[in-house]
């Protein structure tokens, strides 16, 4: 496959189609400029998403996936986590410490919307409803595992998923974050405190959160042994 180099380093059609054409030199190329793009805008979804496609295995994370308690049912009926199918004013009612209304005062301090996180393009439908399914509980792990938003917390919960998932990308984020901030302590920390959660904690990729809006927050960490 010949790389074109004008690439659009947010369109992840570009992504998948670089690592479906088995171009390793072009997967490779493209992956520098990405993670280029990513370290000069790290706080960018977009170039974020991007970067996870060209580094991730898809078929790989679906397997993975596939293993995870609950993970079945979800490849079964594609339940969604966004604007459209989830009623966040329900959410907002909620008695306070609850996971949905945690999720949703998260969501509304950082004034975050759940529409970017869609399934990537052009991938087969498992391998594509997986990664729409980390990306759509994102939010929710950060207020799970008590990580922020900033880069402290990033780092952390990157850590995280690196631990739950096996996938590339995040521990290539959490990576470059914290060489990004070399002298802030804070990061190598929050890397290691992350990993270690995410290796003792039950595996959540295929939790049903939806189920599970009116749960207190606090048991629902106990009963997946996140221990924050």
């Amino acid at each position: 496959m010949r790389y074109d180099k004008s690439a659009d380093l947010i369109d992840e059609r570009v992504a998948v189609r670089v690592v479906q054409s088995g171009d390793r030199i072009a997967r490779v190329v493209l992956a520098v400029r990405a993670l280029r793009s990513f370290m000069r805008n790290p706080a960018d979804t977009r170039k974020v998403l991007f970067l996870a496609r060209v580094m991730n295995d898809s078929a790989a994370f679906l397997r993975h996936f596939r293993d995870a308690p609950g993970a079945p049912e979800l490849l079964r009926e594609r339940p969604a986590i966004d604007q459209r199918t989830t009623d966040f004013d329900a959410l907002r009612r909620l008695t306070k410490g609850t996971l949905g209304r945690a999720f949703v005062d998260h969501l509304d301090a950082r004034r975050l919307r759940l529409d970017v996180f869609q399934a990537p393009p052009e991938l087969p439908p498992d391998e594509a409803y997986a990664a729409q399914r980390h990306r759509q509980t994102h939010d929710l792990w950060h207020v799970l595992t008590g990580f922020d938003t900033d880069a402290v917390g990033e780092v952390g919960l990157q850590a995280f998923s690196f631990a739950q998932t096996h996938a590339r990308a995040p521990a290539l984020i959490a990576v470059v974050v914290s060489l990004r901030h070399l002298r802030d302590p804070r990061l190598a920390r929050a890397a290691l405190r992350g990993y270690r959660m995410g290796r003792r904690a039950h595996r959540i990729a295929g939790v049903r959160w939806e189920c599970l809006w009116d749960q207190p927050v606090a048991a629902l960490r106990q009963r997946f042994g996140i221990v924050c």
